[in-house]
């Protein structure tokens, strides 16, 4: 089965069924096929053949989706970028992918512009929306063009997307994958979390970070209705799944929090939703966040998360409903709700040492995960991809620590160690206690050079009440072991972080080297 199979199927076999809704726009399953049916067939005109690679600019939007799926049926891979991108930005990932086509819609046009001469590979772009500069327009071209299924021989192996890190720790590096390794991950969230034929699927976030993406794909495969939002606002989400009846909401960890925290939560009926999942959260705001919700009477849903990454290829842990449930309702076991859950049936998940065997349990290893869903490697980096494996695991680069019941935590990134006083400290065991704080609204820990300690641990803290550094050093003090207490608290008014809402701690570093900490 191919990626493109799933629409096609659900147009076959339910072509006058609900499929998506965005804004005043409603497509039966017939009509969203017949987009991506009608761009493949356009790209195919232009001289597009499968294994070239097109590079698409969009937020969420019904065009997303037609070129998602129509790249898919013709056998092209796609890389979707961020609208909020820079010229530079676009310029590399083009550069990088040898892309022949740029898909651009016209609010991004600029920046696509101004990237031109850096990326002379493009033979053409795209462009679609009011007032885009572009001799080609997307609305023209597919409306030209044959509706019918495209001609691509490929198999489930052949590749599908390449989605770009966030460059947190250097130049982004394209993970690519293939439609096998997509439907695995598919497949393994249908089978871990309960799905039934009349769910009816909504999301906010933006489908070119990635995950959102994977969970639409998901929900295609299953033949469940979409109702797509073009960005988050907490209330537009709580008013469209009370408008639509929404069964199954995903939120990231800001949309969990701002929705779950919306002054009139109690005031909207959420009687639909029977399940809302997440990305994982920091500092107790998963149990805050459910707590909250349970206020609203209507609510009877229950809620899951998980842990992924680029390179796992979807979801490899879960805490499932049943968990979640069972930490609410025992207040020894409430910790759980911030652990990443336990491995999914159709993976392993480890922590290991640097010989590659699993630590005892309650002590940090190395995350390592064997899944169908990983992804094939790194883009024209066959070296880095050759690194990102060991004895046939892939290696996260995160640290983890599982318990005696197996439900596993990070313990921060191996990059983000902090080694002080020859001692390794974890921010992830730090940031908790700070957020846990009244003072504190979001925080983040880095290490910093220091000639007395090797590095020395700092609190970066955006306050949520008026405080001191002395506040926050003494709130530590009896929360943390000494080797673990920041030595220094520097105040931000945000932190800096990536498209996906990771915070990132490289910018963070540079802001305090020009500080006197």
């Amino acid at each position: 089965m191919l990626i493109g199979d799933a629409l096609a199927f659900n147009a076959r076999n339910a072509p006058a069924a609900p499929a998506l809704v965005f804004e005043d726009r409603r497509l039966d399953w017939r009509g969203l096929n017949v987009g991506a049916n009608r761009l493949a067939n356009a790209l195919t005109k232009l001289g597009l053949r499968t294994g070239d690679r097109v590079v698409y600019i969009m937020d969420n939007s019904v065009e997303f989706l037609e070129v998602f799926y129509g790249l898919a049926k013709l056998g092209i891979v796609g890389a979707p970028v961020m609208t909020s991108s820079v010229a530079r930005e676009i310029a590399y990932v083009a550069r990088d992918l040898d892309a022949r086509v740029i898909i651009c819609q016209a609010s991004a046009a600029a920046a696509v512009v101004e990237a031109a001469p850096d990326m002379p590979g493009v033979a053409e772009v795209i462009g679609f929306g009011a007032g885009h500069p572009f001799g080609l327009d997307y609305e023209t071209l597919t409306r030209a063009a044959s509706d019918a299924e495209p001609d691509a021989e490929q198999t489930p192996d052949h590749d599908l997307t390449v989605k770009y890190t966030s460059g947190t720790t250097g130049e982004p590096k394209g993970c690519l994958r293939t439609h096998r390794q997509l439907l695995a991950a598919n497949v393994g969230n249908l089978f871990e979390v309960p799905h039934f034929a009349t769910d009816k699927f909504a999301i906010a976030s933006p489908l070119a970070a990635g995950i959102g993406l994977s969970l639409v794909s998901m929900h295609i495969l299953a033949g469940h209705p979409i109702v797509m939002l073009r960005k988050f606002d907490a209330t537009e989400v709580l008013e469209t799944y009370m408008r639509e009846k929404i069964t199954i909401g995903h939120s990231s960890f800001t949309i969990f929090k701002r929705v779950t925290s919306h002054p009139d939560l109690n005031s909207y009926d959420l009687s639909a939703l029977r399940l809302f999942s997440g990305t994982g959260s920091t500092g107790g705001e998963t149990r805050d966040g459910l707590l909250r919700l349970r206020q609203n009477k209507t609510f009877k849903g229950r809620f899951y998360t998980g842990f992924g990454a680029t390179e796992a290829g979807g979801r490899v842990t879960y805490l499932l409903p049943d968990d979640c449930d069972m930490a609410l309702a025992d207040p020894a076991k409430m910790h759980l709700l911030e652990s990443l859950g336990r491995e999914a049936r159709m993976c392993q998940v480890a922590a290991l040492d640097e010989n590659m065997k699993r630590v005892p349990d309650g002590e940090i290893g190395m995350m390592a995960v064997k899944a169908p869903c990983v992804f094939k490697g790194y883009w024209n980096r066959p070296e880095e991809s050759q690194k990102a494996f060991r004895d046939g695991w892939l290696m996260t680069g995160d640290l983890l620590k599982r318990d005696a019941d197996g439900f596993m935590t990070l313990a921060g990134r191996m990059a983000d160690m902090i080694k002080t006083g020859g001692v390794n400290v974890y921010p992830a065991e730090i940031e908790p206690v700070l957020m846990a704080s009244e003072h504190v609204a979001h925080a983040a820990v880095v290490g910093i050079p220091d000639a007395d300690w090797g590095e020395k641990v700092v609190a970066c803290v955006v306050r949520q009440r008026d405080c001191t550094e002395a506040d926050i050093l003494e709130y530590c003090r009896s929360r943390l072991a000494p080797y673990k207490r920041p030595k220094a608290v520097a105040f931000f008014d945000a932190l800096p972080e990536t498209a996906t809402g990771k915070v990132q701690k490289s910018e963070l570093k540079k802001a305090l080297m020009g500080q006197k900490i």
